[in-house]
């Protein structure tokens, strides 16, 4: 069920099922309403404030189902106006907390588009892709461009922390330098299948992304040149991260 409330009117269902819940008030409740704010009788704390309550929020509670509210009466005086409300608490009421209003958890939505924060990104790469894509990133021709960087990154990064000083060794030869069986790496790893995971790992790499975009223009989409850069963000770390 999707509930069509404010986040005000949800913390205020929120407090009023956690006052039931802890004695603190009744399933069954007055509220009088007043010049001077909303006053909540059968309240046994009426020494703390309470929740900021209006008339319109609980007629939308009500909406939801999620409370039963009866207007008793209305007592209008010179320079005074008050009107009490009766309200009960429903089932629905207890199943939109319990269920935190059916909201999905949409953290992952941080993890799975990492793009949308930037302080997650390689510093390199900060400096070489981003000003290219702050000119238009929606143009594929910026991002072919950005990629481009990017996999150089990832190869002046592999030779960095493979210790390879020889500009001629490049691609699958780089890869092999670095995480042969005899590579400068090898030593990072006590299982030879995990190094040979990385050596085809980057050696891939270099031959699907780092040979295609450095001779030809590819013009990618910004959801595939965004996926690519994130990738090869997360081969920089693996790199930084061997011992």
């Amino acid at each position: 069920m999707n509930y069509n409330l404010t986040d005000k009117q949800k913390d205020l269902l929120r407090w009023i099922v956690d006052q039931i819940r802890s004695g603190r008030l009744e399933e069954e409740f007055h509220i009088t309403f007043t010049n001077r704010g909303a006053i909540v009788y059968e309240w046994r704390h009426e020494d703390q404030p309470g929740p900021e309550i209006t008339l319109p929020m609980l007629e939308a509670l009500c909406a939801e189902k999620c409370l039963r509210c009866t207007q008793q009466h209305t007592q209008q005086r010179i320079g005074s106006r008050s009107a009490t409300v009766e309200c009960s608490l429903t089932g629905i009421g207890y199943q939109a907390i319990d269920s935190d209003f059916n909201e999905p958890d949409t953290t992952v939505l941080r993890q799975l588009t990492p793009l949308s924060d930037i302080s997650l990104l390689d510093e390199r790469l900060k400096e070489r892709c981003l000003p290219v894509l702050a000119t238009g990133a929606n143009d594929p021709r910026n991002w072919d461009t950005a990629v481009r960087n990017a996999s150089v990154v990832l190869e002046e990064r592999l030779r960095f922390v493979g210790g390879i000083t020889d500009p001629h060794i490049v691609s699958k030869q780089l890869a092999n330098a670095v995480f042969g069986q005899t590579g400068s790496k090898a030593g990072s790893f006590n299982v030879d299948s995990e190094r040979e995971g990385y050596r085809d790992l980057y050696a891939g790499v270099m031959g699907a992304f780092r040979n295609r975009f450095a001779h030809r223009w590819n013009d990618p989409t910004p959801e595939d040149g965004g996926a690519i850069m994130i990738f090869i963000n997360l081969l920089l770390k693996m790199l930084d991260d061997l011992p």
